[in-house]
């Protein structure tokens, strides 16, 4: 059971079987606690440390239209030292950022550069990976798309 609230009185219980849960419903710029709990058939009663988070100036997208014109990346699942391809259409010229995360949160690889209005294409190398869950978070001038992919 992952709970996290703050203290305008949002509150927001996630129950999960898996070791990660991404969260996009947060606001940006916003200070919650979290706790976890462990759960098993309708009862915790186990209480743990709260932790405190704040989150970032930028929104996460659950549609990547919402951030750019078009975006995919594929193959998913990619199979450890095949290229990932993130292809990105965009209206103007801008900075992005792509980067590559594991399941605690490290950033694994950043990659900053500048894409042209129309589509482009990224080739990310994915070398000596442990099969594993990863997420690509791709971040531009409107907020941030971020994306689960599968290492086989």
């Amino acid at each position: 059971l992952l709970e996290i609230y703050n203290n305008q009185q949002e509150y927001y219980a996630y129950f999960t079987k898996d070791t990660t849960k991404l969260v996009t419903s947060l606001k940006a710029n916003k200070l919650y606690f979290y706790t976890v709990r462990p759960f098993n058939e309708g009862y915790t009663d186990v209480d743990s440390p709260f932790k405190i988070f704040r989150t970032g100036s930028t929104t996460v997208g659950t549609e990547e239209t919402e951030i750019f014109k078009d975006l995919t990346i594929s193959p998913n699942p990619v199979s450890a030292g095949q290229n990932l391809w993130i292809n990105i259409e965009v209206e103007k010229s801008e900075q992005i950022l792509v980067s590559l995360i594991d399941n605690i949160g490290r950033n694994l690889i950043r990659n900053s550069q500048e894409i042209n209005a129309g589509t482009n294409s990224i080739s990310l190398p994915i070398n000596n990976m442990t099969p594993g869950i990863y997420y690509i978070r791709v971040a531009g001038k409107k907020g941030a798309y971020t994306k689960k992919i599968i290492v086989q």
